[in-house]
């Protein structure tokens, strides 16, 4: 929900009220939950009604209907008259709950769209976090296993790798039979 009034308007009301600099044109995804809170009916000066306050409402002008139809004695006339008022209540009073559990789900929806997407980075800033501390794990247990590497060497190579991203990628793609040899060669020669 984004809030849009006159820049005009929006002008008088900061000078007034500092705190509400910069927020012209911004986005305010709680608009609604904070409506249902804080509102009232600033026309009438009443508190904002909800689903249950209207089906309450609905309920009580079904109730008057019922009574008066009982009291009254132009019985066809009363019912046509009341027929016709309480279906277009009911009709606006269910087209406002279903207004607002739109725009609910609407929210709802923006919310949950925002937030796969920040936990779609999340995932891939981790990914590849996870995967390098797994091979970093695996790293002496691979060099151990090479041959002719003395301990002091596999201890050289373990740091050289684990520091070194895709020197480590490498060492873990290439054959087996290799490894010494690329091993051998970073101890010798460096990076």
């Amino acid at each position: 929900m984004m809030l849009v009034c006159d820049r005009r308007v929006y002008d008088e009301w900061v000078k007034k009220r500092k705190e509400a600099s910069g927020l012209y044109g911004r986005s305010f995804p709680f608009y609604y939950i904070f409506g249902e809170i804080y509102g009232k009916g600033h026309p009438i000066g009443a508190n904002v009604g909800n689903a249950d306050d209207d089906e309450e409402e609905i309920r009580r002008d079904d109730a008057n209907i019922d009574q008066t139809l009982c009291e009254d004695n132009n019985f066809d006339e009363n019912v046509n008259m009341n027929v016709d008022k309480n279906m277009e209540s009911e009709f606006d009073d269910e087209s406002k709950v279903m207004e607002e559990v739109r725009k609910g789900f609407g929210s709802m929806a923006a919310f949950i769209e925002t937030m796969s997407s920040k936990i779609d980075v999340l995932i891939k800033i981790l990914s590849p976090d996870k995967k390098m501390g797994e091979l970093q794990a695996k790293l002496d247990g691979e060099l151990s296993k090479i041959e002719g590497l003395t301990g002091l060497q596999v201890f050289q190579a373990t740091n050289i790798l684990a520091t070194n991203h895709d020197l480590l990628r490498v060492f873990f793609i290439i054959f087996d039979e290799r490894k010494k040899i690329y091993v051998t060669n970073l101890l010798e020669y460096g990076l």
